[in-house]
Parts: C-alpha cells; sequence; structure tokens
C-alpha cells in the first residue's frame, strides 16, 4: 500500500508513517515492513486498504500517553480533562491499557501527595516513581517524552519539553483527538479523517485542534483563521504520537555524557543555523532531528533497533567524538547511512519562532552519498573549526568575525552535505577570510580562544575542491610557495599579518609587522613578491662552521641576495599556458586571492601531493613573461653549466620595479643576464616595450604572474622558442635559420 498522506515532510507525516507501522505490528502482523520511495511511505502486511482503515477504526487499541508532570495533562484541578475522564470511564476492550495508566498516574500523584501542577522539585522524584509503577504499555511514552540524566530531568526535542509545546500537551491532545475519533459517535466524520491521513486528498480540517509544531501549518500560530481556533485532522496526531513512540524508544538507555542535556534522543543533534534559505544565525531552536529514510523493506523491529543502536560519529582516533551539531551530522551522515542502509535523511530543525512554542521547519534532504573528499579536507581542519564557531558564537566577539565564520560554518555545512568542488572552494575561501578577520582583531587574539591553523594537509582539500578551472591551478600553484629555511616568513604571514614560530607554526602578531598592505588582487600579490625580495636579500642563512686564521672557528653565512636564492624555496609546478592567461589579465583574479587565502593555510609539504587538473588552453608565447620567466627560473636547466645557471635568476630591485610598472628596466637587465648565460633572446628590450605600453598594469601584472614555478622542462621549451644559444650565434647556418 502506498500511503500518499505519509510523507517524509511536514515531521507529522514522517511520524505517521512511523505510527502506522507501529501500530499494525504490534496488533495485526508482526511481518509488516515498510519503506520510503520517492518520499511516500509504503506498506506491506497481511491487510488491504479497506481492512487497514477498518482496523483502525473497530479494533486498534491506541498507546496508552499520559503525563502528570506537565500542567495542562489532564490531571490537575485547572486542566482540560474531558478526554481523560471519557477515556477512563469507557468500557471498551480497547482501552484497558489507557485506564491502567491513567490510574497507575493517579496513585503515584496520591503516594508523592502532589495535588497541582507539579513544581520543577517535583518532576524528578515524580519521573522516578511513574517509572516505576507505570505498566508497560505506558513506558513507551515516557521514555519518549523524558531521559533521566542522573538527578537531571532532559527532554528529548521532538516531543518538546516532556511532552508540551509551551502551554501546548501532546498526550492531553492525543486523547482528546482518541475520543474525537474512537468513542465520540461520529464514524463517518471519523473515517473520512483517516482516510484522508493515510492515503491524502482534500479532508475537513475539525476545529479547536492543533497539531503542535508537528505541522507548521496547523500549528496554533499558523491558524489560517488568525486569532481563530487552529484546524487539524484528529488522526493525523494519533498517528504520529504513535510513531514518536518508535522513534523515543530506548532514548535513556543510549546518551553518552558528553552529549548532555537534551541531547540524548535518536538522530537529535544541536542546530546548525546552516542549510536551508530560513537559518538565522543565534536564532532560538532546541535542536535538529535528522529522520532517515529507507528504501528497502524493514520491519518494525528493524526501524526500532536503527533508533536504539543509531550513532553518528565525526574525527579519528583520540579526537572521534559523537556527532554534536547539524555539521557534525552531515560529515557523518555518509559513513552512518552507507552502514545502515539509508539513502537520505530528512533534516528538520525545532526553532522558537512565536513567542515559546516552536516550530519544525524542514531543512532539506541530505542523500547519502560516499563524500570521502569533503570529509577527509573538513577532518584535516576540525580542532580549528570547532573553535572558531565558538568564537563566532560569542557576543562579545568583533561583528566582522561573527560574519566570516557565519559564512564557514554554511560553507563547510554545504561540504559535507553535497561534497562537491564548487562548495569546496567556497569554504576554503570562508577559511582565510576568518583568519584574515581574526587577524586584524586585537579582542579575538586577546582571547586566545582560536590560533591560526596549524598541520593541516592540503592534499584533501585540493582533491576535494579541484573544479577543473585555471584560477583554481594559479591559486594552489602560489599558496604552495614555502622555503626550507624555518624563519623566513611564509606566504599565509604576508597575506594575514601572522609570524612564523620556531616550532614551525604560526601565530597571530598585534603588530603585523609581516602584512603587506592590501591592494586590488594583482597588486597586493606583486606587492608580496617584492616583500619577499627585500626580505630575502636582508637575511642571511649559515652554511656552517669554518676555521679562522688564528686555529678558531667562525659561522660562515651566505648571501641571501643573488639569484634564485630571493624566490620561495619550494612550491607546485604552474603550466606556462595557464601562467601567461595569469599574466595577461584573462583570469578571474579576486577569486584566486580569495583561494590563496585559505590555500595558504594549509601544509603543502606532504609526500604525495595533489596536482589541479587544469591544462590551460594552447596559446601564443607571451614574449614580455616568456622573457622574464625564462631569466627568473632559467637557473633550474640542468642543461647550462654551473657558471652560466648563476647569471640568472631574479635580481634585488626586479619585483619592486614591476610592482611600480617599471617595466623597461627590468626587461634590458633580464635581457643582459641571458646572453650572459648563453641564451641569446630573439627580441629587444624595446621591441617588448612597445608592445606593453599601452597596457599600465602589465608591470604589477608579470610581477604576480612571476610568483608562479614552472618546471625545467618548460623553462626549457621557452628557452627554444624566445632564444638563440651563442654557439648557434656563432654557426652563420644555424643563425640563419633562427
Amino acid at each position: 500500500m502506498r500511503l500518499a498522506g505519509c510523507r517524509s515532510r511536514p515531521l507529522i507525516g514522517y511520524l505517521k508513517a512511523l505510527g502506522v507501522l507501529r501500530v499494525v505490528s504490534l496488533q495485526v502482523d508482526r511481518s509488516a515492513r515498510g519503506r520510503w520511495s520517492g518520499g511516500t511511505f509504503e506498506l506491506r502486511a497481511e491487510l488491504t486498504e479497506d481492512e487497514l482503515i477498518d482496523f483502525l477504526l473497530e479494533r486498534y487499541s491506541p498507546s496508552p500517553v499520559v503525563s502528570p508532570w506537565n500542567g495542562g495533562s489532564g490531571f490537575h484541578p485547572k486542566d482540560r480533562r474531558e478526554a481523560i475522564l471519557a477515556l477512563e470511564q469507557s468500557a471498551e476492550p480497547r482501552f484497558e491499557a489507557y485506564r491502567s495508566a491513567i490510574q497507575a498516574a493517579r496513585d503515584a500523584l496520591r503516594r508523592l501527595q502532589i495535588t497541582d501542577k507539579p513544581s520543577p522539585d517535583a518532576k524528578l522524584p515524580l519521573v522516578r516513581e511513574l517509572r516505576r509503577s507505570l505498566p508497560n504499555e505506558a513506558l513507551a511514552w515516557l521514555d519518549a517524552a523524558i531521559v533521566l540524566t542522573g538527578e537531571k530531568v532532559s527532554y528529548p526535542p521532538l516531543l518538546g519539553s516532556g511532552g508540551n509545546d509551551g502551554r501546548y500537551d501532546f498526550s492531553n491532545n492525543y486523547a482528546q483527538a482518541i475520543v474525537r475519533c474512537l468513542i465520540a459517535d461520529a464514524r463517518e466524520i471519523s473515517l473520512e479523517s483517516l482516510s484522508g491521513a493515510l492515503y491524502g486528498g482534500t479532508v475537513e480540517l475539525q476545529r479547536k485542534l492543533s497539531l503542535g509544531h508537528l505541522s507548521r501549518d496547523s500549528s496554533p500560530n499558523n491558524s489560517p483563521y488568525g486569532e481563530a481556533d487552529s484546524l487539524g485532522n484528529p488522526w493525523d496526531l494519533i498517528l504520529a504520537v504513535e510513531g514518536s513512540l518508535l522513534l523515543g524508544a530506548g532514548a535513556a538507555r543510549k546518551h553518552e555524557a558528553t552529549t548532555g542535556g537534551a541531547l540524548v534522543a535518536p538522530f537529535t543533534v544541536r542546530s546548525t543555523a546552516a542549510g536551508y534559505g530560513s537559518a538565522v544565525k543565534g536564532e532560538p531552536g532546541r535542536a535538529e532531528i535528522w529522520l532517515p529514510l529507507w528504501p528497502r523493506w524493514a520491519t518494525c523491529a528493524e526501524i526500532d533497533m536503527l533508533a536504539r543502536e543509531s550513532r553518528a560519529q565525526v574525527g579519528r582516533g583520540p579526537a572521534r567524538h559523537q556527532a554534536r551539531t547539524g555539521l557534525d551530522y552531515a560529515r557523518a551522515a555518509g559513513a552512518l547511512g552507507v552502514a545502515k542502509g539509508i539513502d537520505a535523511f530528512e533534516r528538520y530543525a525545532i526553532l522558537e519562532r512565536a513567542g515559546q512554542s516552536s516550530l519544525a521547519v524542514p531543512a532539506g534532504r541530505i542523500a547519502v552519498t560516499e563524500r570521502h573528499g569533503g570529509a577527509a579536507a573538513i577532518q584535516s581542519i576540525d580542532r580549528w573549526l570547532g573553535n572558531a564557531l565558538r568564537l563566532g558564537d560569542d557576543e562579545h566577539c568583533p561583528r566582522d568575525i561573527q560574519i566570516a565564520v557565519r559564512r564557514l560554518e554554511r560553507a563547510t555545512f554545504a561540504l559535507a552535505s553535497k561534497g562537491s568542488a564548487d562548495d569546496a572552494c567556497a569554504a576554503l575561501e570562508a577559511m582565510g577570510q576568518v583568519e584574515h578577520s581574526i587577524a586584524r582583531s586585537r579582542t579575538a587574539m586577546e582571547s586566545g580562544r582560536v590560533w591560526p591553523l596549524a598541520h593541516a594537509s592540503a592534499e584533501p582539500w585540493i582533491r576535494a575542491a579541484d573544479d577543473g578551472t585555471e584560477e583554481f591551478a594559479v591559486a594552489v600553484s602560489i599558496a604552495s610557495l614555502r622555503d626550507r629555511r624555518p624563519h623566513s616568513p611564509a606566504l599565509r604571514d604576508y597575506l594575514h599579518g601572522t609570524q612564523r614560530m620556531k616550532h614551525g607554526a604560526h601565530a597571530f602578531d598585534p603588530e603585523r609587522r609581516h602584512a603587506v598592505p592590501a591592494g586590488g588582487a594583482v597588486r597586493l600579490l606583486a606587492a608580496i613578491h617584492a616583500r619577499r625580495h627585500l626580505d630575502a636579500a636582508g637575511a642571511a642563512e649559515p652554511t656552517g662552521d669554518h676555521p679562522d686564521a688564528n686555529g678558531g672557528v667562525v659561522e660562515q653565512t651566505r648571501d641571501m641576495g643573488i639569484g634564485a636564492s630571493l624566490e620561495f624555496d619550494l612550491g607546485a609546478w604552474c603550466k606556462p599556458q595557464i601562467a601567461r592567461r595569469f599574466a595577461a589579465g584573462e583570469l578571474d583574479e579576486r577569486r584566486i586571492l580569495r583561494l590563496i587565502r585559505g590555500l595558504a593555510l594549509l601544509d603543502h609539504g606532504g609526500n604525495r601531493p595533489a596536482l589541479p587538473k587544469a591544462q590551460g588552453s594552447m596559446d601564443a608565447a607571451d614574449p614580455a613573461f616568456d622573457l622574464m620567466a625564462l631569466a627568473w627560473m632559467g637557473h633550474q636547466m640542468s642543461c647550462l653549466g654551473d657558471e652560466r645557471r648563476e647569471s640568472l635568476g631574479p635580481r634585488p630591485g626586479w619585483a619592486a620595479r614591476l610592482a611600480s610598472d617599471a617595466i623597461r628596466p627590468v626587461l634590458a637587465d633580464c635581457v643582459l643576464r641571458l646572453r650572459m648565460a648563453g641564451l641569446a633572446p630573439i627580441v629587444t628590450a624595446d621591441d617588448l616595450c612597445a608592445n606593453t605600453s599601452r597596457n599600465t598594469q602589465i608591470g604589477p601584472r608579470l610581477c604576480a604572474a612571476l610568483l608562479l614555478r614552472m618546471s625545467p622542462e618548460n623553462t626549457g621549451r621557452i628557452a627554444k622558442r624566445i632564444t638563440v644559444s651563442d654557439r648557434a650565434a656563432n654557426d652563420p647556418q644555424k643563425k640563419e635559420i633562427a
């Protein structure tokens, strides 16, 4: 049977599906099975559609649901007691369990001498007494509504605060719905309502019947008549409460001490304000509930076992912990779903959006797929991410940091739940913005709650975020630049204003001594290149101890201002055709910088560095860039002797001149250096300057593009295209060909 009235959205539809499976399995056919297909529940049992309706109307025995610990439950002087009294006075055999539960609840109140709504201090003794004295059939509701954690009473958010939501009491409204449908003399109305609840269709809703937060549109705060009575289908409420007993079963026996409070129910975690359009950071919310959708037939006992044994864990090794937030659950959902035969989760946020009353807001359907790339990437920043999110939740945190952390939370949630390359790129950009914002805030730095990201491998991020674009390839090549020398400022220090510590990690620097003043993307990268040369030229590196003339030992240093020593030692290669496009201004420079800010925080020194997939288009050579790149990186070519290679490499001042648009002197020096190395350019500096004089941005672009490192093979190919070796220059035939 396809139950079109039992859909996975809204929340009451999902619970109705579980309720039908539960009552049919317990009272008609223990082999009954259910599954989800296209968001609709399907039931397989030894019943026809008409027989199912006939059973529910004539023979169904409702589960006893009593909440004497709540005001409004029907057990206290100021409560509406008509429904409880009607059930208590009914002589029908199918209400025997309900009558027994009501009597046991009255006896417990009498023994504890509670004559009115219990005070907060009286709830714990009352619940303990009820657990001891209630009949077994009534304990399912007690487990679903209340969890005893030591000396504390906690409430799984699915059923509000112990079976009530504000002034709305689930147990009393459930009893009223049973009286309307099964005791009152209105079988035709009950039949129509039941048919609509199971199979869908238009049904006339009954007045003065609320479904609480289980149905957004029929809650007391969403009445279509404004201040008029709320409307609802009583069978919706009956079946939904039955279904909640299946989800809540065993909650008190499965919680972990680390979860704390109300988060002890199956599939329940703290709210993450991300992943749905109406999400607002700081909005009062009780929790999130992630309800599984399974495509294969499953019995009620199997679903009960799934609820009892559900574990969503994130992290590895000692850092492994149970999922506590919606973001954690999104990260864990893939593995959990694959292990348990689940193909998706319906996510609901239980939020306070009208006074103290709650609404169950659908927050999206999260498909279960293998998202190892995104999971591994997030895992690498797990501790830093947790600290950043906690910092963003602090109301005293500067506003710009809160905004950056909020964006990071949304981006990592999208990466965890969908795992696309675009999501990973967005997360990288958000990581860079968070670090940049914290590094500019003395308040955040002094709080000591977040340190710069450290020891996070770049490999999983590159694999997860590589969208095949040339922008990503450029960003990886620049962000991976690094030194063998442990004390030189790193690229991230220039970008964010941090400083390198002795042990290789980084710390926030209130003085921001290494920060390069921000400008446009290209000018900032060019300024960083120039600053790098300036810092390297003023540094000295020990080369070892050597004996002096008097037989003693002195420490000698190597001049760091010559040739290639001005550049970063290591970094991923970039293909020449991609570097040319960057130098020509044909790529999205702002996106490149945003990606670099995040990628530069990662550790690119792994044993198996991931390389971007972008190949770049085959274009004609860019003479100015090619000539400078050859002079900059020609020292790598093994075909040149050591003496000739020493003539190549950048000279102090080259980068600074390019950054300030002084192109001609740099080009002239490059031509001179190439000639000294025996590689005569086939064009002159004047020719190149004439070709670039119309573009006022070409200097900074060239300077930024020359941060990119090219392989010796590609450097050799450039040399063959734009230079003539001194041997060819002395051979008339080869000179003519050249």
